[in-house]
């Protein structure tokens, strides 16, 4: 059961990268989708489909990144936050038109949020770019590191 959560997640988190990827290079210049196959869309299909999962389960720790981002923004309201504040600033608080220091900090966890799935979502792509070597990769060290031995 887990193997099978850990694929339908691995396609989940490649799978927007993987279409946004399939279209551009299968789409014409003038944006109509047309569906032929060639050597490169064959390898991104079979990196995603085949090589992108077994790595994922072969090797589940890269698997998960979980990038967490903190731009200077919010190191900067964090920092803020943890002077005293007086009178003053929280009638600043109340009063500005504009935004409120806790309207500014919710925008800029949003913003970090933003950019750590992007990050995540990168980071699935070039796994799926490099499934497939990898794969071969550790199928040839595992057959070196695990073959036995013969005497002659």
């Amino acid at each position: 059961m887990v193997i099978i959560k850990n694929i339908l997640a691995a396609y989940l988190r490649g799978g927007l990268f993987f279409i946004a990827v399939y279209y551009l290079i299968t789409a014409d210049p003038d944006g109509t989708l047309q569906l032929h196959w060639t050597w490169l869309n064959l390898y991104w299909t079979t990196s995603f489909l085949i090589a992108y999962p077994l790595l994922i389960i072969i090797r589940p720790q890269i698997g998960h990144p979980h990038f967490k981002t903190k731009s200077l923004r919010s190191k900067s309201a964090a920092i803020e936050r943890q002077q005293p504040s007086n009178l003053a600033d929280t009638y600043h608080d109340a009063t500005n038109p504009v935004k409120s220091r806790l309207a500014i900090d919710a925008a800029n966890q949003q913003r970090d949020a933003d950019i750590s799935l992007v990050a995540d979502i990168f980071y699935c792509g070039i796994l799926i770019i490099i499934a497939l070597p990898a794969l071969i990769l550790v199928g040839l060290s595992h057959l070196i590191h695990h073959r036995p031995n013969k005497k002659v």
